[in-house]
Formats: C-alpha cells, structure tokens, sequence
C-alpha cells in the first residue's frame, strides 16, 4: 500500500507539472459540468458553481506543490461553507480525529475518505439544521471532496513514510547511518557550544552470523528486534541507538557531565545484552563487543569518531568479546592494519596463495602413523608467514571461508589421493570444517565431488567440527549430520572437553572420534584429576564406540600414559609437527607399514601454537 500509494501521490503531481495549470484546469472543467457545485440550488451551473470548480482546481494545485496538510484541508472545509448555507463543515482522520466538539444541536451528514484502495482514511462531516439533507447534485460535489481530501491525506502520508523510511531502519525502526550522522553532526555542534562531552559506542554481536545461518533469518530478525529493544531501554530520551546494518548497532550518549560515565553505559550494555533471550521455546545467548570514542579526546567530527569507535570494537573482538574496550591511539594503525590484511587475503584466495601441511596422528596399538590432519598456512609475498589466529578469524567475519574452506578440502583429497596412490592406502584424512562451512546448505555436495573428484572412499576422510557448530540442536543440524553420515565419511568432535554441553553431543550427533583438547594433554602426568577426567572420557567412548584422539602429546611420558588409557591416536610435537607433503612422506615408511621409530620427531620441539 505504501509504495502504491507513493505512486499515486507522483502521478498526480506528475500530471499537474506535465499539463501546466490552464490546461488542467480546463481539462477538471469539463469533467465537473457532469455535476454540481456545493451551491444550494437545483438549476444547471452557475457563476457559483463556476467559481467553486476554479476553487477545486487551486485545492489540486495546493495537493501537487505540497501545501502543508492543515492548508490543504482548512480549504475543503472552507470551500464546503461557502458553497452550502447553514452548514459547518469538518474533516475527522482516523488516526488524528479532531478534538474539538462537534457543534450541536443540529444533525450531521457525511462520507467517508477513502484511499485509492478503498482504505477509510476519515470522514467528511456537515452540520446542518434539523431536516436538512443533501441534494444528489451537492451528494456528488461533496463525495468529490472527499476524493480530494484523500488525495491530500495520501499524499502527505506516503510521503511521511518515505520520509521516515529514507532515515530509519526498515526491520527495527531504529535511525539508520543517514539520520545518525545527521544527529551527530548537530550533537557534536553543541558539544563544542557547552564543552560537555560527547561518546559514541559501537557495538556488534558476536557470533549472530552463525545464530541467522543456523537457525534462519526469522530467528535473526526477532533477535535484532530484541537488541534494539534493550538497547533503547538503557539510554536516556536525548540519546540515539541507531542500526548501521546486519548486526552492527550505534549508541550515542549526548551532554555527558564527564566522559567517564559512556564507560558505565558501556558496562550496562554488554551485561544486559548477556541476558539470554527466549523466542518461543528456544533460549538464545548472545553476547556484544563495544567500542568507545569519545569527543573530543577521540576525534572531532562524525566519521572519525565512528571510525575510532569501530576500531575500538575490533580490539574487544580481539580481546575475547562479551566486552568493551576504549580507543587508544595504537588502534587506529592495527585498524588500518586489518583492512589492508582483508584486502590481502581475498587476493590470497582468488589467487590461491596457501599451502597445506599436515600433522601427523600416531597410533600407539600398532606403532604406525595411521592419519594426517590438514592444517592451513598462508605464505604471503610481502607479509611472510601469516598466523593462522590472524587471518582465519578475518576469513570468519567477511565471509572469504566459505572459498577458502572448499580450496582446503579439495587440495587436502589431492594429497590424499597421492598417498593413497603410493600404497598408503589406509591413511586418513583430517580436515577442519568451521562453524559457518558447516552450515552452508552444500557442505554435503562439496564432499561428495571431493571423494569422486580425488578417487577416495569416504572412510578416508575425516571431518573436524567445533562445539559451536553443533551448539544449536536445530534441524538444520541434524540434517547435515545425516547427510554426511549417508555419504560415509568419518566426522569427529574437536577440542572435546572444553565445552559445557559436550556429553550431549555424544549422545545426540552420530559422532566416530572426539579429540581431547591439549589443555588436558598438558596437565595429565601433573594432577591426578586431569588423568582422572581423561580416564573417564576414554571409557565412555569405548562404551560409545567412538573413537579417541589425544592433542597436544608434547613429552614421552604423555604419550605412554595416554596410550595406557586406551587412546586410539595421538597427535602433537613429540609426534611430529605440521609438515609439507614431501617432508611428512618419508615419516609414512614404507606402504601400509609403520614408519621406523627414528623418523619421529623427538620430544624436544617447541610447545605447539
């Protein structure tokens, strides 16, 4: 309706403004001698009725070159008064009705306004002495003005919404950029005229990418909805929470008495959003990072603070999220820092600038290396060696995983196509699947033309998943699960242990391995508990058939306590670190036997990153 009635509201100021007011008006001539004017009289047109239609067509004129609404309707009700003795004319909206009494006593007559899609806008009312009822002449002329008189409330109404829709997030109803940097610009004028600071935070919720993908965009948007109710909730009527898009929220806190209180704002925020949220019978938690610029210590101008503020949140993503952090001035390089990384890394992905190097997973039983896992490196030509805690999370954020992570599973089914060719042909295959990799709807698909693209049978592969990608017990889910267990392949549990819910999901995912978190590894020959928990996963798993593997094995005296637990696999720098392929190949031996005990690597190397 609003777009159909924006339409409505241009066609008729595009007619106006095309055919020039003589002609217009000659043309609404000829279609009033059809009817009356508003004259009490029942003879053929007059000079009054004349003059009425010359005053319908300044009314029409008024309606295209926007006259204010209160103008445009004072005229119709005057036009009415004139036109019909003894009669008090008045315009009640709906949504706006007219406060004043009605007069009295007398009797009323009246017609409704109606939209161009038969809506009742209003009414149309005459007040006329006892007995007094329209001719059908002065019926027409009057329902004639109601027809202008919906025009005109179209016209200002469509208008209003896209007025509104033009400086408002159209989902939370919140001010978008456009309004926010306007209402900067003027609170920042008055900041300099009263000396009174001025904060600006910037906040964006950590892990709703995956929240939206996992469990729809339905669930998103009442999320979204809900930030930007507490939002609101927490900040005075002076204030602003604008929406800049997706999940990035802007508060700005005016007429601060000391720039220190936006800190306490900040607290209240990051606290109140922690808050789960029930939708339905789902409980959400989600959590916020802020950034706090303030002026002037932080910048004197809308984009700088903004950009300043930005910077500030990126540092508490960094710094763990679920909190804020305030603008210092090494953020601004570390911000320049990660746009030109990003830049870097699509260029990377487009033109493929990775390796892999693979890990080698031991097996205490046999005394032979019986899996790889596939780890990515980034050798950029001008940065080096980039960490993967570098630039993985940045993939995360901008949605460059997606490639990134289908690049990973075919080149790691290359490699292992080789090896399988050169006799190693029990040899696995250890990828990590992220969060948001695992949810794309073609995760499935992508393996399956992995495994026949590469000539491998599915037991050969072996997919890594994080408790946050199986964190929401949704459909989605599981109908991922079932697919890539319908297609064969191995799917393991990483960094098993250091969840809440990690006993749930032996029980309701159809996972073969689960890997025991190095956390573990480091404390098992120096605190009984430790050994104690790993004792028990190992035989839990047991009883599930599940597999285990054991990260982080940095020590021999590790290594044989884990294999005395039962441990399936280990894995970590005692073991051997992440090599290339042609340095690993060597450490296989020779095909389908174990590799010589002096190829290991010795248990010296450094701690694992």
């Amino acid at each position: 309706m609003l777009i159909a009635a924006a339409l409505l509201a241009g066609l008729v100021a595009g007619i106006l403004l095309a055919r020039g007011w003589g002609r217009l008006r000659a043309w609404r001539a000829r279609r009033w001698r059809h009817t009356s004017s508003f004259a009490d009289s029942r003879e053929a047109p007059t000079i009054a009725a004349r003059e009425a239609l010359s005053d319908q067509g300044r009314i029409l004129e008024m309606i295209a070159t926007r006259a204010p609404m209160p103008e445009v309707l004072d005229s119709l009700v005057q036009l009415a008064e004139s036109q019909v003795r003894d009669v008090t004319a008045t315009i009640h909206l709906l949504d706006n009705p007219d406060p004043s009494p009605l007069p009295a006593p007398g009797q009323g007559w009246s017609t409704p306004i109606l939209s161009h899609t038969n809506v009742v806008l209003g009414s149309f009312v005459l007040h006329a002495k006892p007995g007094w009822t329209p001719t059908a002449q002065q019926r027409q002329g009057i329902e004639s003005a109601a027809r202008l008189a919906g025009i005109a409330i179209e016209r200002q109404r469509s208008e209003q919404r896209i007025r509104h829709m033009a400086h408002h997030d159209e989902l939370t109803g919140l001010p978008n950029r456009a309004l926010l940097h306007d209402r900067m610009t003027q609170a920042l004028g008055q900041a300099r005229r009263t000396g009174r600071p001025l904060a600006l935070l910037f906040l964006d919720l950590d892990g709703f990418k995956y929240i939206n993908d996992s469990l729809g965009h339905e669930v998103g948007d009442r999320l979204l909805r809900a930030v930007a109710g507490r939002l609101q909730s927490l900040v005075r009527q002076g204030d602003t929470v604008a929406r800049l898009g997706g999940d990035e929220f802007v508060v700005m806190l005016v007429d601060l008495p000391r720039a220190e209180e936006a800190a306490l704002v900040a607290h209240e925020i990051v606290q109140a959003l922690a808050r789960p949220l029930r939708f339905d019978d789902r409980l959400l938690h989600v959590t916020a990072s802020l950034g706090l610029a303030t002026f002037p210590a932080d910048g004197d101008s809308a984009e700088l603070l903004l950009k300043q503020a930005d910077a500030a949140m990126y540092r508490a993503k960094a710094e763990g999220r679920n909190g804020f952090q305030c603008y210092t001035r090494d953020m601004g390089l570390q911000a320049l820092q990660r746009v030109e990384l990003h830049s870097a890394l699509r260029l990377a992905v487009e033109q493929e600038q990775f390796e892999l190097h693979y890990q080698p997973q031991f097996e205490p039983a046999s005394g032979r290396i019986v899996a790889v896992e596939a780890l990515l490196r980034w050798r950029h030509p001008v940065l080096g060696n980039v960490s993967p805690e570098r630039f993985i999370p940045l993939a995360e954020e901008t949605g460059l995983i997606a490639p990134l992570g289908r690049w990973v599973l075919r080149a790691a089914g290359r490699q292992l196509q080789a090896w399988h060719a050169a006799g190693h042909t029990r040899l696995v295959m250890a990828v990590n699947l992220s969060a948001r990799q695992f949810m794309a709807h073609d995760i499935p698909q992508l393996v399956r033309e992995t495994l026949e693209l590469c000539g491998l049978p599915p037991r050969a592969l072996e997919l890594e998943l994080t408790e946050t990608a199986l964190m929401h017990n949704t459909e989605s889910v599981h109908a991922t699960l079932r697919a890539l267990k319908a297609i064969g392949v191995l799917l393991a549990l990483d960094d098993f242990g250091t969840g809440y819910s990690s006993l749930n999901h032996l029980r309701r995912f159809p996972i073969d391995t689960i890997k025991i978190d190095k956390s573990f590894t480091a404390e098992i020959t120096t605190c009984d508990d430790t050994a104690a928990i790993v004792r028990a996963i190992v035989g839990m798993a047991g009883s599930l058939g599940v597999e285990i593997v054991a990260e982080g094995v940095e020590h021999e005296h590790q290594l044989r306590l884990l294999a005395g637990l039962g441990c399936h696999r280990v894995q970590g720098y005692h073991i051997g670190r992440p090599l290339a392929a042609p340095e690993l190949t060597p450490l296989l031996g020779p095909p389908d036997e174990a590799p010589s005990c002096d190829l290991l690597l010795d248990e010296s190397a450094e701690t694992t990153t």
